[in-house]
């Protein structure tokens, strides 16, 4: 399994640990097209590889290079730099979707989405108690919550595949940069350029890299499916969840 937080990283959830949880959904029942304006899935692991360079050598003397490279018409560097910009445009349309919540009555949603997009690390926690449910507005029994600002976020538990995927959809820079630190830790003792260091993970790492690809791709989908049918619906909605109550896009309702 691919793991993101092991012993050497600070990515470690208690009890739960996203990736797997994500790994064990089926993907959303739609993609995100590339026509009529919608967008689409960039080359994630072109955007992997530019965030394992910019960890394992000097971002910003790295960043400088690529966009000079792109401006010589170097192919490559254009296309790491395109991958990036798709990257940067989902999330861009995650937010102001997040935002127009306001404008259809899911406020107390929105507030808790613009604040998990800031949680430093996943730290989220199961708790059994009476509390206000922010995606459905209804009162529940078993929660997930995060903490932000010293202000706790609590959700029913059933959401807790919704949460974790657009966590990841705003820290894959982060995961990215945490695999890579992992890696020159484990490695520490042999000497190698920057240059041998970074072919020498691809290399070691390509079938870690793929799977972390197609996890970071269900992820982004998942969420931006999700959150695109709230909007139609005016109400949460979940997207391809076969073995919960909630499934295949099924509505659930926000109190009037």
């Amino acid at each position: 399994m691919y793991v993101l937080w092991g012993s050497r990283c600070r990515y470690m959830i208690k009890k739960k640990i996203i990736i797997s949880v994500v790994q064990q959904r089926p993907p959303p029942t739609s993609i995100m097209a590339n026509s009529d304006g919608n967008l689409s899935i960039p080359n994630l692991k072109a955007c992997m590889e530019v965030f394992v360079c910019q960890k394992m050598g000097e971002e910003t003397v790295y960043m400088r290079n690529l966009k000079k490279q792109a401006s010589l018409k170097n192919n490559n560097a254009i296309s790491l730099l395109s991958a990036l910009q798709g990257l940067k445009s989902i999330e861009s349309r995650l937010l102001n979707i997040t935002k127009d919540f306001q404008m259809i009555g899911l406020q107390n949603l929105a507030i808790l989405l613009q604040n998990l997009q800031h949680l430093a690390k996943p730290d989220f926690y199961d708790a059994s108690a009476w509390t206000l449910c922010s995606f459905t507005g209804k009162i529940c029994a078993n929660v997930i919550y995060f903490e932000h600002d010293n202000i706790k976020y609590y959700a029913d538990e059933a959401f807790r595949y919704f949460l974790y995927t657009f966590w990841v959809c705003f820290n894959i820079r982060t995961l990215e940069h945490a695999r890579a630190t992992a890696y020159m830790t484990a490695n520490s003792s042999t000497v190698m350029s920057m240059h041998e260091r970074i072919t020498k993970f691809m290399e070691e790492q390509n079938d870690e890299t793929e799977k972390a690809a197609q996890l970071y791709s269900r992820c982004l989908s998942y969420a931006l499916n999700s959150l695109e049918k709230t909007m139609e619906n005016h109400r949460f909605t979940m997207t391809c969840l076969p073995d919960e109550e909630h499934h295949a896009g099924a509505p659930i309702e926000v109190p009037q």
